[in-house]
């Protein structure tokens, strides 16, 4: 589902135009540890820390040390000048958990340093607008799913060939001119009623290979004939194209041979007038239910999505070419939430409790809105692509891609707190929170794809990594769900079978990506360049959160010196906190790791500390 924050929607179009990680060995005595690089290494980290384990790191040459109790790092003098990028991780699979966590760093000479503060002079023009979760979105979702419970609504199936279906829809092909009439379990105030007699009859506007864009008849005749052959050939391809390869093959539960796109006021109706947010567009996993059990199914595939209403009579005000460019944007989102829900819950035998967790369903979502955009721009992943090749097509760029860097860039302003596995439940916390989330989500799987050993051949032309979003998207035979989910994904295809020892590798990506002097491979995501785009983004809208930095993750500054410096902070799970340390040479640099207090860490926290030497 996706909602968009601010109505000023075109605030932002008018500017918008080497080495791998191994484990340091435990070490009890005066001898320093060096720290051998092995290509691709399955990380083993060590366990808790009796004492203080001495650390001794070339350029480009990675730790993970796990701290069960505490850590205590000692960094052996370096010949000359050298920096430290330094990442305190808690690993803990328990979704919101926190511990108050504090390092202290003491070492003659030893100083933090921050990030280059200077924006880089990138031209940036066009229009779009921006997408991203909100409180509506989160509400809308958490009835679907209370609903389909509470009224143990079992989903339907494929009918087998010449076997009817149960349909509110003809299952004819659908024809521009006809009218068709869905059902609709939505009301005005995001209830959801299995039991709803609602109807929506709609005019079949455009038909492509794939999909079918409708026009409800309250505002049919809203967008002209040109924007619907525009958009019913964008969601044929690029959309339905690389979303089928990424997520799978619709159920085509109705027969009718496509997904509809329904264009419909009661998405605008959905939003109360004047509110900061609003609902852009939804899929409705009621519509996968038998209609025995939930009888306001359409028991078909449909997206519904918002309509023109220049003259705001359904709710605020919405011009025609929003909406059209809407219906693309958003439909690429949501029907990557259809294709994954159809893998889990139709095509396999599965119920609604095999739907994924909503962090990850989120990231492969947003993992859509980036691989159409690269079709849209013809552009392959794995190239590191920065802000120019990006931005070559303005319209591309803030339709695909902004809300995504967006969405990072808050999860990078509070690398430490996000909620990256979801509220205490596992479920979207929405707001801020969620973005943050699903910023998380996102850059996570965009890492695990490029560090991935694939065969070439993609349909995007470069790595098939389609394969791995095809994985993540069922669950495979087991329809695994969230973490569980992952590592399996990541067994197959990075060699790393557990959460902790993947997050550990992944730890420091978010400060080390194209970062000068770092030439660790693993530490890059190599489709993108990310301080060159957020720096260009910066040049663009600097009066803009989360983009009035340069770059968003700023590392915490911490000086050693007599008496050392200590850096308090709350660390969630799956999050990490990030320092940075420069030394003169010639000195030791202790790193230690306890609780706020000064105690013990919880063996629950799973805390471990990743850190490597760029220069």
């Amino acid at each position: 589902m996706h909602s968009t924050r601010s109505r000023r929607r075109r605030a932002v179009a008018s500017a918008v135009a080497g080495a791998a990680m191994v484990a340091c060995s435990d070490a009890t005595g005066p001898t320093d540890v060096d720290c051998a690089v092995t290509p691709n290494p399955a990380i083993p980290l060590l366990s808790g820390l009796a004492s203080t384990t001495r650390v001794s790191l070339g350029p480009g040459e990675s730790c993970a040390v796990r701290a069960e109790s505490g850590g205590s790092l000692r960094i052996a003098p370096a010949a000359g000048p050298a920096t430290y990028l330094i990442a305190v991780q808690s690993a803990s699979r328990v979704p919101a958990a926190r511990a108050s966590l504090s390092v202290k760093i003491d070492g003659a000479g030893a100083t933090a340093s921050r990030l280059p503060d200077e924006p880089l002079n990138i031209p940036f023009a066009g229009t779009g607008a921006l997408v991203e979760g909100a409180d509506l979105e989160l509400r809308l979702r958490r009835n679907i799913r209370r609903e389909l419970v509470r009224r143990r609504a079992r989903p339907a199936r494929p009918a087998r060939p010449g076997e009817l279906t149960h349909l509110s829809l003809s299952a004819d092909l659908p024809v521009v001119g006809d009218t068709i009439v869905l059902r609709n379990s939505v009301d005005v105030n995001l209830d959801v009623d299995c039991s709803s007699t609602d109807s929506t009859p709609a005019v079949v506007r455009s038909v492509g290979e794939h999909l079918a864009v409708l026009e409800d008849l309250e505002v049919a005749g809203g967008l002209t004939d040109e924007q619907h052959l525009q958009i019913i050939a964008s969601l044929d391809d690029p959309v339905f194209r690389i979303s089928e390869a990424y997520f799978g093959s619709p159920a085509d539960l109705d027969g009718n041979q496509r997904v509809l796109v329904l264009i419909t006021p009661d998405v605008n109706r959905a939003t109360p007038r004047g509110s900061p947010t609003f609902i852009a567009g939804f899929f409705n996993p009621s519509d996968l239910s038998d209609p025995a059990t939930c009888p306001a199914s359409n028991t078909g595939e449909v997206l519904y999505m918002l309509a023109p209403d220049p003259d705001g009579v359904f709710g605020d005000a919405v011009d025609a070419d929003f909406a059209a460019s809407n219906a693309v944007s958003v439909s690429a989102h949501e029907l990557t939430h259809l294709l994954a829900a159809q893998q889990r819950v139709t095509l396999t035998g599965g119920t609604f409790a095999d739907l994924d967790d909503s962090w990850l369903d989120e990231g492969l979502a947003h993992t859509a809105e980036m691989v159409v955009g690269l079709a849209e721009a013809g552009l392959t992943p794995g190239s590191n692509h920065d802000f120019e090749a990006l931005t070559a097509d303005p319209e591309v760029f803030n339709t695909f891609h902004l809300s995504n860097f967006r969405r990072a860039g808050y999860y990078l302003l509070r690398p430490a707190s996000t909620l990256a596995l979801g509220d205490e439940g596992g479920a979207d916390p929405g707001g801020l929170n969620s973005l943050e989330m699903r910023g998380f989500a996102w850059l996570l799987l965009r890492w695990i794809a490029d560090q991935s050993d694939l065969e070439a051949g993609g349909i995007l032309g470069g790595p098939a990594e389609e394969a791995i979003f095809r994985e993540l998207a069922s669950g495979g035979p087991t329809r695994a769900t969230g973490i569980e989910n992952v590592e399996r994904v990541a067994a197959a295809r990075l060699g790393s079978s557990n959460w902790r020892d993947l997050v550990a590798r992944y730890a420091l990506t978010p400060l080390a990506d194209d970062a000068e002097g770092s030439p660790t491979v693993e530490t890059q995501v190599t489709s993108l360049h990310l301080p060159d785009i957020f720096a260009g983004i910066h040049s663009a809208i600097p009066d803009r959160d989360p983009f009035r930095r340069p770059y968003p993750l700023v590392p915490e500054t911490i000086s050693g010196g007599s008496g050392g410096t200590s850096l308090d902070f709350d660390l969630f799970s799956s999050a990490s906190a990030y320092i940075v340390v420069t030394t003169g040479g010639g000195e030791p640099v202790d790193v230690r790791l306890t609780t706020a207090s000064g105690g013990l860490i919880s063996s629950a926290v799973l805390p471990q500390i990743v850190i490597q030497r760029t220069k």
